[in-house]
């Protein structure tokens, strides 16, 4: 890695760092509901090592498998960077997460609600 970054709290320009890192890590020990973080750096084309757990799974199921890791386990972690690192795969093209999708999801929530 060429640069090694550190940021603590809020930051306004996370997708320029995204964009600019050699790869993006969920490592989260509680699972994310839905996986936004490993979202976003796909949709940017970088890939991502995260625990499979939570929306982390579900995302990297869909888009990019390789970069599920056991959770919590660094130290497995640790040897999915170096495989995605050194076997870098393309990212699958995201037709699953989109605004549309979520808007007829939820609008299909509705309807049946209103049925009931």
């Amino acid at each position: 890695l060429n640069k090694h970054l550190t940021f603590v709290g809020s930051r306004p320009d996370i997708k320029e760092i995204m964009s600019i890192s050699d790869i993006v890590f969920s490592l989260s020990k509680k699972p994310e509901p839905f996986g936004r973080t490993s979202l976003e750096a796909l949709s940017l084309g970088r890939p991502v090592v995260a625990y499979d757990h939570g929306g982390g799974r579900e995302v990297l199921t869909e888009l990019f498998p390789q970069g599920l890791t056991a959770a919590n386990n660094i130290e497995l972690a640790i040897n999915k960077t170096r495989e995605v690192i050194q076997h870098s795969e393309k990212i699958k093209e995201n037709h699953k997460f989109t605004l549309e999708n979520m808007l007829q999801k939820t609008l299909n929530l509705y309807q049946t609600a209103i049925q009931i």
